[in-house]
């Protein structure tokens, strides 16, 4: 659906993570992959938090691609830590209460992922080696509050090995999906 290319802007004078999105025929239903590209912009414009990306722009290009500025995160990817084989349980709980920090503060918005996943999970390291957790990608977030139904019906989205069962079975999802997604990841984390 699309890529992401480590961009300069040229104002701000700071490395930028540039995400253009491509919509494909499967997930452009009478053009609503415009409306879900908005929603996903606008709301994750609307959190602010230590463990969220933060989105610096959006917009749309003259030949009708999709783009998000975002915060560049120099570091390593979850799915990176996890390839290094099982962590020490108290590495583990220190980066997962980073994530469930994140999600606590979208909950609280009516915002679930959908997608969490290693892959979404970006560490940053600060100057003193301090590791910050990263939530990325909520190209797959519903908000409960105001439920557009962009979703396509019958199109499941998600990663299969996080998704939990209702997100499965394509039935209505809410906090609790991510919830599930935190015990694959905790899991993974312990066992490799």
């Amino acid at each position: 659906m699309g890529s992401v290319y480590l961009t300069r802007h040229m104002d701000l004078h700071r490395s930028v993570a540039l995400k253009v999105l491509t919509p494909g025929r499967q997930l452009d239903d009478d053009g609503r992959f415009e409306d879900r590209f908005r929603l996903e912009a606008e709301t994750l414009a609307s959190l602010k938090h230590d463990n969220i990306v933060t989105l610096f722009d959006y917009d749309k290009t003259a030949d009708g691609r999709f783009y998000l500025a975002l915060e560049y995160i120099d570091g390593p990817r979850f799915t990176d830590l996890l390839r290094q084989g099982p962590m020490e349980p108290a590495h583990a709980v220190r980066l997962i209460l980073q994530v469930l920090r994140a999600l606590r503060y979208s909950h609280k918005r009516g915002v679930v992922h959908r997608d969490l996943k290693p892959s979404n999970l970006l560490i940053e390291i600060d100057d003193e080696g301090e590791e910050r957790v990263k939530v990325v990608d909520f190209g797959l977030v519903k908000v409960l509050e105001d439920d557009q139904s962009l979703t396509q019906a019958g199109l499941i989205l998600g990663s299969p090995h996080c998704m939990s069962p209702e997100q499965i079975r394509g039935d209505e999802v809410d906090h609790r999906t991510d919830i599930y997604a935190i015990g694959v990841l905790l899991f993974r984390s312990l066992t490799g």
